[in-house]
């Protein structure tokens, strides 16, 4: 390639020169320089531009798209054009990193963004129409700014599967095309991860969260042959750590949004910690004949593609990139009932003569929280004048006793007469 395009070059501006020039000598030159117009063409089409341009993300800002610097290593990276400030049309085998900076022809990874994404939602428009059965267009999330290994495809990159050698932790989004979703997460050393969606397997089931009915090309809820809208959301606790990764799709016209909730994870302490020091968005698309761990039948026979035909158009594309925070409702889980705020300040308690005799009385639904009634002790009520209590008292007597001589009493007896 490299000779061809020194020959082109030298033999059009000999011309130019009138060096070997043929007799009509504008002719001769015409000739020759259009005989580089492929060559440029080629080059473009190779993608060979590390910076192909900026997008804005409203809630972030303006973010520099970086190439990568080989799709694997050895294999030359496709192009990726920026059809508007915010709309991102990835050709076959690219791969693009969203960065704050780009230079030309050099990477660092202190360049690569890191988004912070707990507490937040990321929402997007993905175009898969193109993508059939065996093609990949993917739009994920890795801890590249984190990452000081140069990689062996002299970008940085790494990923859960070590594409390039380095491994670290990786959230998939989305990995899709117009038969399958996948959104998985990837602890740096688990290349399975823990997935949700619809499509995939080979003697074994992948996700079922929907099916081929509410997916895919003509589907009830999501229409593949159509743009749809995407978000993604990252609620935590009340600790601040990662609670879920929470999927929604939907699209205009359609009124059955489809949901993939992934919340049970051995490491989700670890993809909070990396989505807490920010990640580095990518998207990539790309194809094989492999492709049946995403979109294959499966052991059900559920799944939508029996093989991986490869049947992929020249392009997908993402757009409408948006970043914001939770409302307070995304926090709350939606399997415990919900709960109104307390109030700002307490309630006036009437006073109860035997608040232990009276039950706690549950809360109409829906009814504000109110706080919990105060239970007093006992108390005896005083009375105005306490009783007095006399002792008893002998009283003696002022008037000395009276002592009386003592009384002859004379006896009258009648007189007796004697014969």
């Amino acid at each position: 390639f490299c000779l061809t395009l020194l020959i082109r070059l030298r033999r059009a501006m000999a011309c130019v020169h009138g060096v070997h020039c043929c007799s009509w000598h504008l002719t001769c030159c015409m000739k020759r320089v259009l005989t580089l117009i492929p060559v440029f063409a080629l080059i473009k089409r190779t993608g060979a531009a590390t910076c192909p341009g900026k997008i804005d993300i409203p809630g972030y800002g303006p973010v520099a798209l970086t190439n990568a610097g080989s799709n694997v290593p050895g294999e030359t990276v496709g192009p990726l054009e920026i059809a508007s400030s915010s709309h991102i049309v990835a050709h076959m085998n690219a791969r693009t990193y969203f960065a704050d900076a780009c230079t030309e022809g050099t990477y660092r990874n202190n360049d690569y963004l890191a988004m912070r994404l707990l507490g937040k939602n990321l929402k997007y428009t993905a175009n898969v129409s193109a993508a059939g059965c065996g093609c990949n267009a993917a739009f994920y999330l890795v801890s590249m700014k984190q990452n000081t290994n140069i990689s062996s495809c002299s970008d940085y990159y790494c990923d859960a599967n070590q594409v390039c050698g380095v491994k670290c932790a990786e959230v998939d989004i989305q990995e899709a095309s117009k038969r399958a979703w996948h959104s998985t997460l990837h602890s740096n050393s688990d290349s399975a991860g823990v997935g949700g969606g619809f499509g995939g397997g080979d003697r074994w089931n992948g996700p079922r969260d929907f099916t081929s009915e509410e997916y895919g090309p003509g589907a009830r809820c999501i229409d593949t042959l159509r743009p749809f809208d995407v978000m993604v959301s990252f609620p935590t606790d009340e600790q601040g750590s990662l609670k879920a990764m929470q999927v929604t799709l939907t699209q205009t016209g359609n009124n059955c949004p489809l949901t993939i909730n992934l919340n049970d994870y051995h490491s989700m302490a670890e993809i909070s910690l990396a989505l807490a020091e920010g990640m580095t968005p990518v998207v990539s698309y790309w194809k094989s004949g492999d492709m049946l761990w995403m979109d294959g039948k499966g052991d059900d026979g559920q799944g939508p593609c029996a093989a991986d035909t490869q049947s992929c158009g020249e392009s997908v594309s993402f757009y409408g990139f948006t970043l914001e925070n939770i409302e307070p409702l995304g926090n709350i889980d939606l399997l415990q009932p919900m709960r109104s705020p307390p109030t700002t300040s307490p309630p006036t308690v009437p006073f109860q003569p035997e608040p232990s005799a009276l039950p706690p009385q549950p809360l109409p639904p829906g009814a504000p929280a109110m706080q919990p009634p105060i239970h007093l002790p006992p108390r005896t009520v005083p009375t105005t004048k306490p009783p007095i209590h006399l002792t008893p008292r002998t009283i003696p007597v002022t008037q000395p006793p009276i002592h009386l001589p003592p009384r002859t009493v004379v006896v009258t007896q009648p007189p007796i007469f004697l014969p």
